[in-house]
C-alpha cells in the first residue's frame, strides 16, 4: 500500500510541467515453511518524489508523466 502526491511548481519546461512531492508506503510478506519456520519482512518507506508531467500527452482520463524517487 502506498500514496503519493506532487505539485506542479515549474511550467513551460518543454512540453510539460516539473513537479515535486512525496510517497509514504508499506510492504510486507509472509511465509511459513511447515517446519515451525517462519519468515517475514516489512518495509515502510518515505520518499521525495519528482515527476515530470507531459503536457502534451494528457488527456481527461491520463496524466502522463515520469517519477522518480529519493529515498
Amino acid at each position: 500500500m502506498s500514496a503519493s502526491v506532487d505539485v506542479g511548481f515549474k511550467e513551460g519546461l518543454g512540453p510539460g510541467t516539473l513537479g515535486l512531492g512525496g510517497m509514504v508506503g508499506y510492504w510486507q510478506s509472509t511465509y511459513n515453511y511447515g517446519s515451525g519456520y517462519k519468515w517475514a519482512w516489512r518495509n515502510i518507506m518515505v520518499a521525495a518524489r519528482g515527476t515530470y508531467h507531459f503536457d502534451a500527452l494528457n488527456t481527461e482520463k491520463y496524466d502522463v508523466y515520469i517519477g522518480d524517487l529519493a529515498v
